[in-house]
């Protein structure tokens, strides 16, 4: 008898839609951990899209959405639930007129490459999203954000499937968008296609544009990890450090200290502003518990950041994640997705 992961291969081999069997994680997530997807499929159009929501919804067969897999960890093992992921869904136009300009995307294109050729363009409003590593599908789901600027910010409609296979077109207002948030963390719809509009008045020309972006580009790396696997972003917060302050009086009295000692390091001392960085990373990862682990830990360069150190076993990294955000749940709201439960 055959099961319903050869069952659903033989369904997609017969309906042409590509796929990839036996999918290892560890060698394509950006935490480079994690187990094996059995069908991990790659739809090409909205049509073949519809065609799989509604063969899943009619079979009772559950199914998970991945976008750059750049925030999600997945267990290690044999997956057998069918994932979809719609980075072959990539294509981007503009068209520019007097009142500014429309942008036509696929959820599959990346934010970098997006946001790269509005910075072309000579529009200010994306720079800082040029190091975010997700597709705009996920970025529009999480309602992504990184230095000032929103994915969100100029977004005008979203072309979704529902859960029974219906398209449906979605304007802004619709989205119930907040920071780190939107309606799509609440439901299985997937995001197929999304319509962007920047006014004029934003329009400040190339040479000011790439100044913004490599400036952003600089500071993302002295203070963000770069060098390591990650997950970036472990929680939806401004100011990790301050955060955790109101966990105790410990917690306050060190964040206290932190603070000033920034002040002077990074006003007085810049050279050794990373020594200090990672000295405070070691004394909050003791006083969370979280010390213990060897090959996952947060970033030498923020404590919100979790670092792939050289396994390609996700078991650890799991179980990190799970203690810090227990650590923490009063003071943080969790932004990484743990699938550890997954068939």
């Amino acid at each position: 008898m055959k099961d319903k992961s050869d069952f659903l291969s033989e369904w997609l081999d017969t309906n042409k839609i590509p796929y990839k069997k036996n999918y290892e994680i560890k060698y394509y997530s950006w935490i480079k951990a994690g187990g094996v997807i059995k069908n991990y499929i790659t739809p090409e159009t909205i049509d073949q899209c519809v065609n799989i929501v509604k063969f899943f919804k009619s079979n009772d067969i559950e199914f998970y959405i991945f976008g750059n897999q750049s925030n999600l960890i997945v267990r290690d093992g044999i997956i057998t639930t069918p994932i979809i992921n719609l980075s072959k869904m990539n294509k981007i136009s503009f068209e520019e007129n007097e009142k500014g300009l429309n942008i036509f995307c696929d959820s599959g294109v990346s934010i970098p490459r997006f946001s790269k050729n509005i910075i072309k363009r000579g529009f200010t409003g994306t720079e800082g999203l040029v190091g975010i590593p997700g597709s705009i599908g996920g970025g529009v789901c999480m309602n992504a954000s990184s230095y000032g600027n929103e994915v969100c910010n100029y977004l005008k409609s979203v072309k979704v499937i529902d859960d029974y296979g219906n398209l449906q077109d979605l304007n802004k207002e619709e989205l119930s968008l907040k920071w780190r948030g939107s309606v799509f963390k609440e439901n299985k719809f997937l995001i197929v296609y999304v319509r962007f509009f920047i006014s004029k008045n934003k329009y400040i020309g190339e040479k000011l544009t790439e100044k913004n972006s490599l400036k952003i580009t600089e500071h993302r790396k002295t203070y963000q990890e770069s060098n390591l696997p990650n997950l970036g972003s472990i929680f939806a917060t401004k100011n990790i450090y301050k955060d955790l302050s109101k966990k105790n009086f410990i917690f306050l009295f060190v964040y206290f200290i932190y603070k000033i000692l920034s002040v002077y390091y990074f006003n007085f001392n810049k050279k050794k502003i990373q020594i200090f960085k990672s000295n405070f990373v070691k004394i909050y990862l003791k006083l969370l518990g979280l010390n213990k682990y060897e090959n996952f830990s947060s970033s030498s360069k923020t404590l919100n950041c979790l670092v792939n150190k050289g396994s390609n076993s996700s078991t650890e990294a799991i179980n990190f994640l799970r203690q810090f955000k227990k650590e923490s749940k009063n003071c943080l709201n969790f932004e990484n997705i743990i699938l550890h439960e997954i068939d």
